[in-house]
């Protein structure tokens, strides 16, 4: 889980106050196979790498810094860092110049509204909040549309409404979140297939609980890893999700294209360290953000459906050759 530092956190013996590149992909340390990236907040845009949002001001180079408890603190420096605790990036991940000419190898897909047709599950929630399904759809739309979080939908027709618990009751009734094949869009399956036969690994990652990522399991899609936000241990858009992406994967972050719905949970935050990145135009946050000018400038591609992504996908290889 990440750690919030105060103003004052002791940094590792060594680093230097002279040290003023910015490393959006973030500062890092590791200690007993525990990786640390420190980000530092509100900062300037980054002179490297200008196109990424900006997350420190100290980077460049593997700048080691640490909360007290990993080791000798002996530099403070002024600004609140935020930790993250996660896998270790390879060194790739922090050279432009292998970013420019690395082909695409492994593509991971978010699930909601990217491979799974979420229509069903909510609208089973409008049932169990006892409102009209086009009321809640309304009042859904509304709420991402303000860029506000989706689960202040219930909070509207249920003051104080807590959706872990619910879960909890409506498995207890019998009425447990559920998909099935029929759920999946019609693309999903051939394009998965078709990536894998291309030589590309495919893999499944999202914001999902560990029952969600067992009837994903149970569904035999053509994938070489299905993992859950509940199976990590950290959701997006933290960094860190997205790390464990390129651990898994096995690749750096420059050959992994994540595909996803949203610029904000999906698009933004995989960028940031790296990976390259597929918006697909469908789903709620497919369709209301899909004016955003952020998804033509900080997505690696644009989709309607995942049936474009092998031929895009080799056409962008083949211009790395």
């Amino acid at each position: 889980m990440p750690l919030l530092v105060g103003p004052d956190t002791p940094l590792r013996r060594g680093v230097s106050e002279s040290l003023r590149w910015c490393c959006t992909c973030g500062a890092r340390s590791q200690k007993g196979g525990i990786t640390l990236v420190i980000q530092w907040e509100g900062s300037r845009p980054c002179p490297r790498f200008p196109s990424r949002p900006p997350f420190c001001d100290l980077g460049g180079v593997p700048v080691r810094a640490a909360p007290k408890q990993f080791g000798n603190p002996s530099v403070s420096r002024a600004g609140v860092f935020r930790v993250i605790q996660g896998p270790e990036p390879p060194p790739e991940a922090f050279d432009e110049s292998h970013r420019l000419r690395t082909m695409i190898r492994a593509v991971v897909f978010d699930v909601g509204e990217c491979l799974v047709d979420e229509t069903r599950e909510y609208g089973t929630w409008a049932d169990w909040l006892g409102v009209p399904r086009h009321s809640f759809s309304a009042a859904f739309g509304a709420v991402i549309a303000q860029g506000r979080d989706y689960r202040e939908t219930f909070q509207i027709f249920r003051p104080g409404f807590d959706l872990t618990e619910e879960r909890e009751k409506r498995a207890a009734a019998g009425q447990a979140e559920w998909f099935g094949e029929e759920d999946l869009y019609l693309d999903v399956r051939s394009s998965l297939k078709e990536l894998r036969a291309d030589g590309l690994w495919v893999g499944i990652a999202g914001n999902q609980t560990s029952r969600a990522g067992g009837i994903l399991r149970t569904l035999n899609l053509p994938a070489d890893m299905i993992a859950t936000s509940d199976d990590w241990g950290v959701a997006k858009p933290d960094p860190a999700f997205f790390m464990h992406v390129v651990r898994e994967a096995g690749c750096t972050p420059a050959e992994i294209l994540y595909v996803g719905d949203r610029l904000d949970n999906d698009i933004r935050p995989a960028a940031a360290i790296g990976l390259r990145t597929a918006l697909i135009r469908r789903g709620p946050w497919g369709i209301i953000q899909q004016d955003d000018p952020e998804g033509d400038r900080v997505a690696t591609m644009r989709i309607d459906s995942l049936a474009e992504l092998p031929t895009r996908i080799a056409a962008f290889n083949a211009a790395m050759r």
